[in-house]
């Protein structure tokens, strides 16, 4: 996955804040004027884009510029970066639009350019949001490869007819644009039309093709000549039917290139045609209306790129270790509302259109406002893509199927575990009890055995192998419990501590128990002969401690405390632990989780968010990116490398990570839990919500294997969801409205016969 661009600091003739928003670096610059990241009142990172002084002196500029933003409003946000705000009327000028992380197709194809699918899906991507760019009456007159972001969600079309406007570089005309990518008209009439756009189409596919423009750039003197006269280089490296598009693209004479909706058509095959002119010669010389245009025609689907998928992490900290469920990043596509339906005979797929159809099926489902409707199309797309539609169908079937199997108290759940070999669950609970299920089969869970408690337990732990239960009351007391058979556990010994215990963890790598307790104390407990157990150490960690887990096969062990203090410490000698790291966040974190690799920690926060903070040399743990709402998907530079954040609705209760540790879960104090996928922790993507409990989130954990989450909440229970793919398939499939109807695959898909996504059910209408 490509990173995204770096972002340059401010110069020191840059202003520190336009209007409300802050300004934390520069993006980049052009004729009009620079491009700053910059984060608005709430945080969240915006681009803002300041108007040349000199420019912002000029009536008419203002003029145009006002009707512009007006028009650039009405462009549907998949499109582009989506206008948040403006003041054309402000000393200075400005814009602000959606920060899209990603680096530009310039930069993405620096070392290999675009081939197969990869590029079908940027043409097509380029050609729909030309197509909706068009329909609401705009030229953009300056589409070129650094004007196509790669984002998170795929290929954005950027600056049109706003940002760049006068950013020209080549003598001999007055033409707004890029010389290398202008059409031969661009260089002998100042009237701009969609026809320009089309050809600048074309040749953008060929960079991305070739890593080369269409036409040599030097010598620049003779570069408008070529352009007229010549033909494009390296089309013979395009494959049908992109070559047959982009040589159409490419005519000299503007009307006879198609349009944008035409190019869609070409490579997808039948779509409808916006309303509105989009052919050379038949618009006023802007080409952006100063009324209302008709309304947009929705378009052609576009594709998008990576997003997500599921993982979880606990309540009270804990590591899982190896394997867990892989799933691919997965191309989306935007929804589509098709108005002609081509209707072809029944047939078998090619691969490759099962996965163009799976894209596109994704994308509608990512977008749909309607659950239902969601969880149907995600059937469907993985029906025909089960490799790439995975993350798509656990986020919009696991949130509605409800879970598997719950277990259930007489209290609120506080903590969950698992033996090692991933059979047995234990849990504790507020109703004075701890409990043992065999979850042999998750979806059916036995309950085998209660151990007995004098008050409320606040924290279970199972040793490596698997015999030595220990559980923590709110009483001040310690338990010790024999679980080599866990349908007839024995009480092996009970110590009573000066405070009651948060956290009860055993150590890894000998007899040991470490608790973090209400105090803020860790102590460490010498387990040798658990009837009897012995103290080898104490240390005031914090003020108040909220919770600790050891860093897997290690003997680090990391503590959170209400002072606002995550601190590290090594216990290879246990009568004299030694801090070893610090780290100190801006908000009080609540609640912590490890990969299993060890590299890796999270953290939930009070404020509702979660950090992760990379820890692969504990003595020198660092903050990796931050992410903000609305999208989750932007890198905030606020605090240099900054802390990664997520916020969720309420408190942040608990945090986990999948075996794999490429997915990260939260549970919150509203009962939701949400999923992202973390494999580039720099590009963090939403996979799924589960709307898990009627109260807080206490603590959460995947089974070993990752096929299922386990919750524990307020609400007295604790919940088990299958979130493997087949069973959620099977499952939607299953329900009485869980296939997709052949009107509505038509609907999203009118020139890709219909394909049955539950083969075993028969097809409503």
């Amino acid at each position: 996955m490509t990173s995204p661009p770096a972002v340059a600091p401010l110069g020191v003739g840059d202003p520190i804040a336009i209007g409300p928003y802050t300004l934390r670096g520069r993006i980049g610059a052009g004729g009009m004027g620079m491009v700053y990241l910059a984060t608005d009142p709430t945080g969240a990172p915006v681009a803002v884009k300041v108007i040349r002084p000199e420019m912002a002196e000029d009536p008419t500029f203002r003029n145009r510029f006002r009707r512009e933003v007006a028009a650039a409003r009405r462009v549907p946000r998949f499109c582009t970066a989506a206008v948040r705000d403006a003041d054309p009327d402000g000393h200075p000028p400005y814009l602000v639009t959606d920060y899209v992380s990603g680096p530009t197709l310039s930069q993405a194809v620096r070392h290999q350019p675009l081939t197969g699918a990869d590029l079908d899906q940027l043409a097509i991507t380029i050609a729909t949001a030309l197509t909706m760019i068009h329909s609401v009456g705009v030229v953009h007159r300056d589409l070129k490869p650094g004007n196509v972001l790669m984002g998170p969600t795929g290929a954005r079309v950027i600056d049109f007819g706003i940002a760049t406007a006068h950013d020209m570089t080549v003598i001999h005309t007055q033409q707004a644009g890029t010389p290398e990518y202008m059409a031969p008209e661009a260089f002998t009439t100042g009237t701009p039309s969609p026809a320009m756009d089309i050809w600048a189409w074309g040749a953008v596919l060929l960079f991305a093709a070739t890593r080369h423009p269409p036409f040599p750039p030097e010598p620049a003197a003779t570069l408008p000549h070529r352009i007229c006269h010549q033909q494009p280089d390296h089309l013979h490296r395009l494959h049908e039917p992109l070559r047959s598009a982009v040589t159409a693209a490419m005519a000299k004479t503007p009307a006879a290139r198609p349009t944008a909706a035409e190019l869609y058509q070409q490579l997808t095959g039948p779509a409808p045609i916006p309303s509105t002119p989009t052919r050379s010669g038949t618009t006023a010389t802007s080409w952006i209306p100063d009324t209302q245009p008709p309304h947009p025609w929705p378009g052609p689907p576009a594709p998008v790129a990576p997003p997500l998928l599921p993982r979880p992490r606990a309540r009270r900290p804990r590591t899982i270790a190896i394997a867990a469920v892989t799933v691919a990043a997965v191309a989306v596509a935007a929804t589509v509302v098709a108005v002609t339906l081509i209707r072809h005979p029944t047939r078998t797929l090619t691969a490759d259109q099962r996965i163009t159809a799976a894209r596109t099926l994704t994308a509608a489902a990512s977008t749909t406002t309607d659950p239902a409707l969601a969880a149907r199309l995600a059937v469907a797309a993985w029906h025909l893509d089960p490799t790439n539609s995975t993350p798509a169908l656990i986020s919009a079937t696991a949130g509605r199927l409800p879970a598997t199997a719950e277990t259930a108290h007489a209290g609120p759940v506080t903590t969950v575990a698992l033996t090692p070999d991933g059979q047995t669950l234990a849990t504790s609970s507020k109703d004075h009890t701890a409990r043992l299920w065999s979850i042999r089969d998750p979806d059916h869970p036995v309950p085998v055995a209660t151990l007995p408690h004098a008050a409320a337990v606040t924290a279970i732990s199972i040793n490596a192998a698997g015999t030595l239960a220990t559980t923590g009351s709110e009483d001040q007391t310690l338990h010790l419990w024999n679980i080599h058979d866990p349908a007839a556990p024995t009480d092996a010994g009970t110590y009573t501590l000066t405070a009651r215990p948060i956290a009860v963890l055993f150590d890894p790598t000998g007899p040991r128990l470490v608790v973090s307790a209400s105090n803020g104390q860790l102590l460490v407990l010498d387990i040798t002969d658990p009837a009897h157990l012995t103290t080898l150490a104490t240390i005031h960690a914090h003020t108040t401690a909220f919770t600790a887990a050891f860093i897997p096969h290690t003997n680090t062990v990391i503590t959170v405390g209400g002072d606002s203090a995550i601190r590290l410490w090594d216990l290879s000698n246990p009568a004299t632990p030694t801090p070893i790291g610090r780290i100190t966040p801006t908000v009080i974190p609540t609640n912590l989780a490890i990969t299993a690799d060890g590299r890796t920690l999270a953290t939930s926060n009070f404020d509702g968010t979660m950090s992760l903070w990379d820890i692969h040399d504990p003595a020198n743990p660092a903050a990796l990116t931050t992410l903000h709402p609305p999208d989750n998907t932007t890198p905030d530079i606020t605090q240099g490398t900054g802390s990664f954040t997520i916020r969720l609705q309420g408190m942040a209760d608990a945090v986990a990570f999948n075996p794999a540790g490429t997915l990260l879960s939260a549970g919150d104090d509203t009962g939701t839990v949400r999923l992202w996928n973390i494999t580039n922790p720099h590009n963090v993507t939403p996979s799924a919500t589960l709307h898990a409990h009627t109260a807080a989130i206490e603590d959460l954990i995947f089974t070993r294997d990752g096929t299922h989450l386990i919750t524990a909440g307020d609400d007295s229970t604790a919940r088990i969801w299958n979130i493997t793919p087949e069973s959620l398939y099977q499952r939607t499939c299953a329900t009485p409205t869980g296939q997709l109807t052949p009107d509505e695959w038509r609907h999203i898909l009118p020139h890709t016969p219909y394909q049955t996504p539950c083969p075993t059910v028969s097809p409503r209408n």
